[in-house]
């Protein structure tokens, strides 16, 4: 899981507490994308890694550690449908 800071997303390795997680991973290894921004904290999931965390803890460890007490935290989740259909559907409605 990757924790980047700011414009340009130029940061270091972040880890988020393992208890946080529904269920263990097997593999072990996350994907996860977490950026801090000036107002916002992005999380970018894959569907595996939604089904395994529970965002509300997840969203009250990442806003205890924010300076910002305004501070929002915005989750992007992967999609159900297949990439390339859903981008060549997408291309073909806007021709």
């Amino acid at each position: 899981m990757y924790h980047r800071n700011g414009a340009g997303h130029a940061g270091s390795v972040f880890s988020i507490d393992r208890s946080l997680m529904k269920y263990p991973t097997l593999q072990g290894v996350d994907l996860m994308e977490i950026y801090h921004e000036p107002k916002f904290i992005s999380v970018w999931m894959t569907n595996e890694e939604e089904k395994r965390y529970d965002r509300k803890q997840l969203t009250a460890q990442l806003l205890k550690n924010s300076d910002d007490p305004k501070c929002k935290v915005i989750f992007y989740l992967s999609g159900k449908g297949d990439l390339l259909e859903n981008t060549n559907g997408l291309l073909l409605a806007n021709l």
